[in-house]
């Protein structure tokens, strides 16, 4: 938001410098530079405005960010034209400072305006040498892009560790609760950044347990470690140590141990989850459990895990519909009499003693409920109102059979969920996908890859497709302020290597490119140009005040190097702490702040050198209409 100020200040204090009045100096200044402002500034906005609009995740997190961001930019360039030179033309004064270090900046910055005057000039005899460097930096680019790994949202040091296991089914409350009390003494024992832990060892299975999927062989552990600039290990160095003990231990159906995420709260599913559609069960279990064994030889894929229960013994009864009939006992009436003997038929009166009341619960004796004697002994009603033995119009038998059957789009499917570990999501994805294309399924069954993974490729066609809506809409605008076609399109070389800079800053300090990091990439569409947008609008100035071309690529270069050096030092400085914070969620936003560094870093560079060249070879090659008088004989100023 300072940039367009630095601009007009540096211009005004420029003609104070050359001898103009304050009040003459500021109207000059903000005049001369304001088309150029008010470009940069449409620019910005372009690609921030329709941010507003996107709906689903990138809305959720960037919608209210971006109508902030856009009313900033805009209230900018107003103080900027307003504000600014009505206060220059009161306070700037043309005296210099007498503070050591301003003395001495002001040297450096002179020797250095003098050397890139030099390089304006090697950089304008050698454009076959600038422009083979170009090309390979966007060779790099697209080599980078292609190395790159990806993901959704960066993955944050919570401090909160949670283990998720499964044992056999038909596996007691108090097995249960006794592995989650060995894994909750394990943590004590050998986890020195422990604070709090706490487990839940196996359910009745009812109520809102039952939709969670808890049962009596499922349980869980907490751990809450000490604040994150305490201790020395990462919250996923220790939810890896939680689970090599875990894989050493045998008896586990399924067992996970994940850093907790501060951004999908409630999210039961990991962030791959394959799912294999079949009629069979027994099939569907039958392959899954070999593409299980597949994905568990890729490299960082961990927490495997089929979610499918095993099937568990249950108990069958099948009515002879023959028999019933003959005896009068309807199927329904079997049904409800089991139901009353092994659930229980609550009385519509409670007991009550004092103020205190009490549901009263009419069913089976528990050893009477798990006696086949029992079973085979029970009375059903008929229509006659007489009892009838069950034995007499069922058989009863004992099976294996499902506990759950899940259907999405009417189609039976199990699902296979994973972790990523040491690796991005992106790239364990893809050779996932590789592996599931090498099997050979049975008629009937498909593998189709969802979770985060079908998120991931939904948003970064997303984002990609604002990244091009940005650079079209840069294009326009520019094209709408200059009234012309090749001064935008000389700009526009600028987009490029702001790609170059963020996918190399993001390569350098290990991070993937995730949905931070390409908002980063958009907001560089709008910024990276304002650099070049500022130094052309004063080279085509010097131009119609009768400046050579070459001469005014040279001093226009020189005298716009101050500002550029400036916004970009201010952008930079401002994302720093932001980069380089390692507090707690820092890891979320820390790939828009390097992505930003390092767009706007290495496209500043280019632009210094590449924009004149290009400049240069457009005037010179393309342009088949001279625009100015110099171009038709005028003299060098």
């Amino acid at each position: 938001v300072v940039d367009n100020a630095i601009v007009t200040t540096d211009q005004i204090i420029y003609h104070i410098e050359n001898g103009e009045k304050r009040q003459i100096a500021s109207a000059l200044g903000a005049g001369e530079v304001g088309s150029a402002l008010l470009a940069s500034t449409l620019t910005t906005l372009a690609v921030l405005l329709p941010l507003i609009f996107i709906t689903g995740l990138i809305g959720i997190f960037f919608s209210s960010l971006s109508v902030v961001m856009s009313l900033a930019i805009a209230s900018s360039l107003f103080v900027s034209l307003s504000f600014v030179p009505m206060m220059g033309s009161k306070t700037f004064r043309t005296q210099e400072d007498r503070l050591f270090i301003h003395r001495y900046s002001k040297r450096f910055l002179i020797w250095l305006e003098r050397h890139y005057a030099l390089s304006i000039d090697w950089a304008l005899h050698n454009r076959k040498k600038i422009i083979a460097l170009t090309l390979l930096c966007a060779l790099f680019t697209v080599f980078g892009f292609m190395r790159i790994g990806t993901e959704l949202i960066p993955r944050s040091d919570t401090g909160s560790v949670r283990v998720n296991f499964r044992l056999p089914e038909g596996t007691r409350v108090e097995e249960t609760e006794r592995v989650a009390k060995e894994i909750m003494f394990y943590a004590m024992d050998n986890i020195p950044e422990l604070e709090n832990v706490y487990i839940h060892g196996g359910s009745s299975g009812g109520g809102m347990g039952a939709l969670r999927g808890e049962s009596s062989n499922t349980g869980s552990a907490g751990i809450e470690l000490i604040p994150k600039g305490e201790r020395k290990r990462s919250s996923f160095q220790v939810a890896s140590q939680l689970r090599q003990y875990l894989e050493s231990k045998a008896g586990f159906e399924a067992v996970s141990s994940s850093v907790s995420s501060p951004i999908m709260v409630g999210s039961t599913s990991k962030p791959i989850v394959i799912e294999l559609y079949g009629e069979n069960i027994n099939e569907l279990l039958e392959v899954g459990d070999k593409i299980k064994n597949k994905i568990e030889q890729i490299p960082g894929a961990v927490d495997v895990e089929i979610t499918q229960k095993a099937s568990r013994p249950e108990v069958w009864v099948d009515v002879d519909k023959e028999r019933s009939a003959l005896l009068g006992v309807r199927t329904n009436d079997v049904a409800q009499a089991l139901r009353a003997y092994y659930y229980g038929v609550e009385f519509d009166e409670d007991y009550w003693e004092g103020e205190d009341n009490y549901e009263i619960w009419l069913r089976l004796e528990p050893e009477q409920r798990h006696s086949w004697d029992t079973l085979n002994k029970l009375l059903v009603p008929s229509t006659t109102g007489e009892m009838v033995r069950l034995t007499n119009v069922a058989k009863i038998r004992e099976e294996l059979g499902p506990p759950e059957i899940h259907r999405k789009n009417r189609q039976r499917l199990i699902t296979i969920e994973l972790d990523t570990e040491g690796r991005s999501l992106g790239e364990v994805a893809a050779d996932i996908k590789g592996v599931l294309k090498d099997i050979d399924l049975p008629a009937g069954m498909r593998t189709d890859v969802t979770g985060d993974v079908e998120d991931l490729e939904e948003t970064f066609m997303q984002m990609t497709f604002l990244i091009l809506l940005g650079v079209v809409l840069v294009y326009m605008i520019m094209t709408g302020q200059y009234e012309a076609f090749l001064d935008p399109f000389v700009i526009m070389f600028s987009v490029p290597f702001a790609l170059t800079g963020a996918i190399a800053a993001l390569l350098v300090t290990g991070m993937y490119l995730s949905l931070q990091g390409l908002l980063g990439i958009v907001m560089l569409v709008g910024t990276v140009v304002n650099n070049a947008i500022v130094l052309v609008d004063y080279v085509n100035l010097l131009r119609a005040r009768g400046y050579t071309m070459r001469d005014a690529l040279i001093e226009g270069g020189e005298r716009r190097l101050r500002p550029i050096l400036m916004t970009t030092l201010t952008t930079i400085l401002g994302m720093l702490p932001m980069a380089l914070s390692r507090g707690e969620g820092a890891e979320i936003w820390r790939p828009l702040a390097v992505s930003v560094i390092g767009g706007l870093s290495f496209s500043t560079l280019v632009t210094l050198v590449l924009i004149p060249v290009v400049y240069s070879i457009v005037e010179e090659k393309i342009r088949r209409k001279p625009r100015f008088v110099e171009a038709e004989g005028g003299t060098s100023q």
